[in-house]
């Protein structure tokens, strides 16, 4: 936690990019795509987050156990019951230079995917499911390495060229 995801996820959003989920979803596989549906209407954040996105604070209403603040999703993003997976986008603050994108390898996908489930392997313990699922997804759709930075204009420029050479949905780890 606190890479900055949710918090690049809502700028986009306010910029017009749909939100499907924060933390939280279900995988449908059995479908030409598989299909991504979010699963709660919150977002958990940081307070700095939360004033750097001028976000309502009347909209908290917890403390996670990490210390992020627990808040309604926002009005006027909406929430699509579901969408097509094309592609996922893994971003995060990593060792490239911001807004380098990369096509990941098999291997790197995998250990991407156990980074991302590590919490809910945690809560839930380990499950033949969840890996089974994740690996069948890397065989299905690519998956990319992005690199976070705060210029959001070189991000939203960098995730639209992406776009037009056909990944559709943005996941993040």
């Amino acid at each position: 936690g606190g890479r900055g995801k949710t918090t690049t996820a809502i700028a986009l959003a306010q910029r017009g990019w749909r939100l499907i989920a924060d933390d939280r979803c279900f995988l449908e596989m059995d479908t030409p795509y598989p299909i991504i549906h979010g699963l709660y209407r919150t977002l958990m954040l940081h307070q700095d987050s939360v004033c750097r996105l001028g976000l309502s604070a009347g909209s908290q209403f917890a403390v996670s156990h990490e210390g992020k603040v627990v808040q309604h999703w926002p009005d006027g993003f909406g929430q699509p019951p579901a969408a097509p997976i094309h592609g996922v986008i893994a971003v995060g603050r990593g060792t490239e230079p911001p807004y380098g994108l990369r096509r990941l390898r098999p291997r790197e996908v995998l250990r991407v995917c156990q980074e991302a489930l590590g919490p809910c392997v945690q809560a839930l313990g380990p499950s033949a499911l969840i890996v089974r699922t994740m690996s069948r997804l890397s065989g299905t759709v690519p998956f990319w390495s992005l690199s976070l930075g705060w210029d959001l204009d070189r991000l939203e420029n960098r995730l639209s060229d992406l776009l037009e050479r056909s990944v559709v949905t943005v996941g993040c780890r």
